[in-house]
């Protein structure tokens, strides 16, 4: 609610912020360690310590969890947000042609994940946005050739060879409708 930037304490070396879902926690890389601090200041937490999370992207879900992408990308862990145990949660099959998987994001009010799905080569033509049920463990293709889906209302957005995208999109089908839209 301000216009100005606030620092939030001891905090520097940040890679890949990201909020909790209500709004209170940033929780964000600083080297090998996943870290939150309170948007009201204080001294930040670590998460998970020397837990290889990369700059590929993490999010923060309603049960309390973290997912990030690790180091080199061809895995997505997870941890609780108070701490604890991290556990593999996602793997690249290398067999079917992924190299890598990143930019993970909860999609709201739902137990599902997107995730950026990178195969072949590493860049934009070779992407695709899969949905990852967190309870059944199925993947659903969403869009090819985008980066770093997000839901925004009834739109996915996402990059797509150095342009930002939108596609009407039903969270509660996993389904995405019409052209996208520059």
């Amino acid at each position: 609610d301000r216009d100005d930037a606030v620092p939030l304490g001891n905090v520097a070396n940040v890679r890949g912020p990201f909020f909790s879902p209500d709004g209170h926690w940033i929780a964000y890389f600083q080297d090998a360690d996943l870290k939150k601090v309170s948007v009201q200041g204080g001294s930040p937490i670590t998460v998970c310590a020397n837990c290889s999370p990369g700059n590929r992207g993490g999010s923060w879900g309603a049960d309390d969890t973290i997912v990030f992408a690790a180091q080199g990308g061809g895995l997505l862990r997870r941890v609780p947000a108070q701490g604890g145990e991290v556990t593999d949660l996602v793997v690249a099959d290398r067999a079917k042609g992924e190299q890598a998987i990143v930019f993970p994001e909860f999609i709201p009010e739902r137990n599902v994940l997107l995730m950026t799905m990178l195969s072949g080569g590493l860049n934009t033509d070779d992407s695709s946005i899969v949905a990852f049920d967190l309870q059944t463990g199925a993947r659903r293709l969403i869009a090819r050739g985008g980066v770093h889906g997000r839901v925004s209302g009834t739109h996915l957005i996402y990059g797509s060879s150095g342009t930002l995208h939108a596609l009407v999109f039903d969270p509660s089908r996993l389904t995405v409708s019409g052209n996208p839209v520059p």
